[in-house]
């Protein structure tokens, strides 16, 4: 399956789309190399007594996000993982800016904080 004007036979990689939550594609797309622009989230919880070390974020930036090989957040690398947590806005709608990431080393904790603005590479 290919993109439209898209056929470089490139690694597929997952697709997020923040304005359609239906618009997740669970399935493995190829991206078309400007998609692959960094993303600003602010962190707004990190769960630091589990492993692994699992970050809330919430999306500052409209549009599609991608995880690269070997994402980055905020400089700190992550797992190849996302998902989107059961969070709720104060008016008791779905928070669909809300993602979870994963740290690949707990070590890289201290460099995160709550309230942090950090980008996605």
């Amino acid at each position: 399956m290919t993109l439209k004007g898209h056929d470089s036979g490139k690694p597929f990689r997952r697709v997020w789309h923040l304005a359609d939550r239906a618009s997740y594609v669970s399935g493995m797309l190829p991206l078309p190399p400007h998609t692959l622009a960094p993303m600003k989230f602010e962190i707004v919880y990190i769960f630091e007594k589990q492993r692994p070390v699992t970050l809330f974020a919430r999306q500052l930036d409209a549009g599609v996000f991608t995880l690269s090989d070997s994402p980055m957040l905020g400089g700190v690398p992550i797992k190849r993982y996302v998902s989107q947590p059961r969070a709720l806005k104060p008016n008791g709608e779905p928070d669909v800016t809300q993602f979870s990431f994963v740290l690949s080393t707990a070590s890289d904790l201290p460099k995160l904080r709550v309230g942090q603005v950090v980008e996605l590479t």
